[in-house]
């Protein structure tokens, strides 16, 4: 386990580059909710390959505040997960982890100040998580902060271990 990040496992679709990372930004901020199956079937084979999808006891989106979803209109990563949730068929829990207070967006700033943005930001609820095998759905991961707090809040939750499963994911230098 990653003890950094919090995940037992972090695995993506793609590599976050051209077009693909056009593809997710227009997904994320250009109201195209539409792209989330596609996407989603990329995910699905990765967590297919990847992850035992059978002992999978429910996936949980990467929140977002209340502004932001008004803002897009909503929450491309839960729109993933609950795409997911229906091919896997296991269990949709949009409510499993919160976002306790509203950060500046990530895109503006460096890898250290992406850190402390999102440091102690969310709240995972033990009710829905603890003892579970949970899938954590992201959209797009660059330096890995936002995936690592809701992976650390998780296991602080109780669930018994953190799948990551990013649309398109940033290659490390």
């Amino acid at each position: 386990m990653d003890v950094k990040g919090g995940w037992d496992d972090l695995r993506a679709a793609f590599a976050y580059l051209p077009p693909v990372d056009r593809l997710v930004m227009d997904f994320k901020f250009s109201h195209m909710p539409h792209l989330a199956p596609d996407l989603a079937d990329a995910m699905e084979t990765a967590a297919r390959k990847w992850f035992d999808t059978v002992g999978v006891d429910a996936l949980v989106p990467v929140p977002l505040h209340t502004s932001r979803i008004e803002q897009r209109g909503y929450n491309q990563s839960e729109l993933l997960a609950a795409e997911l949730a229906q091919r896997i068929d296991r269990p949709f829990l949009p409510n499993a982890i919160i976002r306790t207070r509203d950060t500046e967006h990530q895109s503006r700033l460096s890898r250290e100040e992406r850190h402390r943005n999102v440091k102690g930001a969310f709240e995972a609820d033990p009710r829905w998580v603890r003892g579970r095998v949970v899938v954590l759905v992201d959209d797009v991961s660059t330096t890995g902060s936002t995936i690592s707090e809701c992976a650390l809040a998780l296991k602080s939750a109780g669930a018994h271990k953190v799948l990551a499963l990013i649309a398109a994911r940033a290659l490390r230098d």
